[in-house]
């Protein structure tokens, strides 16, 4: 799962600072130490989110569901965990005051460690009601965790390697969901573990991130920043993976709602539509791969499902990069939804290898998600940008939590049509609403078009 930042999401923590030191204008050696603990600390809960889809048949023999009902309760384990992030971003300002940075990475990742070891004893225990409430947690605590990680990374590094630093983030994440895909079918198939026993080691990986947490957290001392010229804590600001998001207006606020523009809530629409085409694709993938490809064989299935997340990682730094530098969002955001929609067809209606569409998935999912956010700042004003993006990261969860129930409904054993053209329509969906934004961008100036300078690129200039 790519939470936004995860692709991230707003949150706000507001502390009384005091007298601060001039801002280093280089990165130290603390600085990357601080950033490598800072990114492992996101891979267990990665690893762990992705765990239902690893397990996917297994799971389902385990609880001896016919296959119907078994797409709901597979898709439900998915939504439970991000229908806390619906309500997160709109109520985030009920930590103002409370709790420190550090506080609150641990409380969270222990909210992670805790969710994933009540859904270990669901599983060893076939008990799925005890799975599901053991997945609300992770949610919890994976979603706010996210946030805290990414506003302490987001304060070492304002000054020098923001999107390199918010970019190795997202790989991190999509590491720790790729190396799930990979490990927990060897697990299962080579080691000899049963469901259960892949779950508890999922807890394990967990626990290293909790501990990459307190390494953090050690880092992060106040004298520590002091010492490496960061700011001591003052405000958690709603930055998503892009340097763009570097906002002091963070509160969601319900009269600004209606003020945020056409543009934006087209955008919103492209966010619903992209990430519902990729990441609901992704807890299928394992299920699908096996049933049309690879019968019986997870560990080649679990290779394959792990081809978009490890494209994603190695390329979402550099295509952050290039829509810095080159503009051009709403192209590329129309021609990524146009190659995923290629890819989900592709896949319905051929029996070529399904290393192709997924090498194309990969590509447009780091190149669709790395053009969407930064975008954001560019059709709100300053103002309006925490509430903004509180709404737009409530969109985003409303479509991961959506998506999967109609994936379920649409699901019949031994094919994927149905779905597939699905994933397809809402990709199309992607192409139309980013053309409109190009072509009403033109219009109004072409935000979306320009560089992170500010200047039009060479064919609006014209």
């Amino acid at each position: 799962m790519d939470h936004i930042p995860t692709e991230t999401t707003p949150l706000v923590v507001k502390a009384v600072s005091p007298p601060q030191r001039k801002r280093a204008t280089k990165a130290t050696s603390t600085h990357w130490l601080l950033l490598f603990f800072a990114c492992y600390s996101t891979l267990g809960g990665y690893y762990c989110m992705e765990l239902p889809s690893a397990i996917n048949l297994q799971l389902n023999e385990r609880l001896g569901s016919s296959y119907e009902n078994w797409q709901y309760q597979l898709n439900l384990l998915f939504a439970v965990a991000t229908i806390p992030n619906i309500v997160v971003p709109i109520f985030s300002g009920l930590l103002v005051d409370v709790f420190s940075l550090r506080t609150l990475f641990t409380i969270f990742t222990a909210l992670v460690v805790i969710g994933q070891a009540i859904f270990s004893i669901g599983v060893s225990y076939s008990n799925f009601p005890i799975m599901v409430f053991g997945r609300f947690v992770t949610g919890v605590g994976f979603g706010a965790n996210d946030l805290v990680q990414c506003k302490i990374t987001t304060d070492w590094f304002k000054s020098n390697f923001l999107a390199f630093a918010l970019a190795m983030n997202l790989t991190f994440g999509r590491l720790g969901t790729a190396a799930n895909f990979n490990i927990t079918p060897m697990l299962l198939d080579k080691f000899g573990f049963d469901e259960a026993q892949a779950c508890w080691f999922g807890l394990v990986v967990a626990l290293t991130s909790g501990l990459a947490v307190l390494v953090t957290n050690y880092l992060d001392r106040p004298e520590s920043r002091a010492a490496a010229g960061v700011a001591l804590e003052g405000v958690i600001e709603t930055v998503p993976d892009s340097d763009n998001f570097n906002v002091d207006h963070d509160k969601v606020s319900c009269s600004d709602f209606s003020r945020l523009g056409t543009m934006f809530f087209a955008l919103l629409i492209c966010v619903m539509a992209l990430y519902g085409a990729c990441q609901p694709f992704l807890h299928i993938a394992s299920d699908l791969l096996q049933t049309k490809y690879f019968p019986n064989d997870p560990i080649r299935a679990g290779v394959l499902q792990s081809i978009p997340d490890i494209l994603s990682a190695m390329l979402c730094p550099i295509f952050g990069l290039m829509v810095d530098r080159i503009g051009r969002r709403s192209r590329i955001i129309g021609l990524a939804g146009f190659c995923l929609c290629a890819s989900h067809l592709i896949i319905a209606f051929t029996d070529v290898t399904p290393v192709i569409p997924l090498v194309m998935f990969g590509i447009s999912y780091a190149a669709g998600t790395t053009a969407l956010w930064p975008s954001v700042s560019l059709l709100v004003p300053a103002d309006r940008l925490g509430t903004a993006i509180g709404v737009g990261e409530s969109a985003l969860n409303t479509s991961l939590t959506v998506v999967p129930i109609i994936v379920a409904a649409l699901s019949t054993k031994g094919s994927f049509l149905k779905v597939e053209l699905f994933f397809a329509t809402l990709s199309a969906v992607t192409v139309i609403i980013s053309a409109y934004m190009y072509i009403a961008g033109k219009k109004s100036g072409g935000a979306m078009e320009q560089t992170i300078f500010g200047e039009p690129v060479e064919d609006e200039e014209r």
